[in-house]
């Protein structure tokens, strides 16, 4: 019924948690498929669906989640303005303001609290997680690390009920999009 593109494997992991516990949509019951295309190569998958044309498109709904990675003199790369205009028909692009992991921990006091928690039981020598570390102290370790689909694999663990974290509006438009088209079909009838 639907599918949502994602950079990579910590969005395939994350999302269906996020949207069942904290959306109450299970992303399943709803025929929606969660691809991890491994990059940002979103170009031909959106042709699928962007074509204005009813007889050129697939017609289930699509969302692609990007990252707008941001630089100090430009809120988006041109990567991801470039993935805003294969917007169009059965086709939404949701940038993410930074990335996944970056927005997680900056939506809300929870959220950083937990990711935190968890980031600091993986790498529980490291002094420089000890405390309340910062969101630069989180991304660089992240980053050096190379541990992201496993940071994902405790953050799921982590989110396994509803405990006050706050899913970021981007992730949840996206959701929202592609589960919309069996809400229309439900409201007509």
């Amino acid at each position: 019924n639907g599918v949502i593109l994602v950079e990579g494997i910590a969005e395939a992991i994350l999302l269906p948690i996020l949207s069942r516990i904290y959306m109450n949509i299970d992303l399943d019951e709803h025929g929606i498929e969660v691809v991890n295309i491994n990059g940002v190569a979103f170009e031909h998958f959106a042709k699928l669906f962007n074509n204005e044309d009813e007889d050129k498109r697939l017609l289930a709904r699509c969302a692609i989640i990007t990252d707008s990675d941001p630089r100090a003199t430009k809120p988006k790369s041109d990567r991801a303005i470039k993935a805003e205009e294969f917007e169009g028909a059965n086709l939404k692009v949701c940038l993410a303001p930074n990335t996944l992991e970056h927005d997680l921990f900056e939506e809300c006091d929870e959220n950083k609290r937990i990711l935190q928690t968890v980031y600091r039981e993986m790498h529980p020598e490291t002094d420089e997680l000890n405390g309340d570390f910062s969101i630069d102290v989180f991304m660089t370790k992240l980053k050096s690390n190379r541990d992201k689909g496993d940071f994902a694999l405790e953050l799921q663990a982590a989110l396994t009920e509803n405990n006050g974290f706050e899913v970021p509006n981007y992730i949840k438009n996206a959701i929202n999009w592609v589960v919309l088209t069996e809400n229309i079909a439900q409201d007509a009838v």
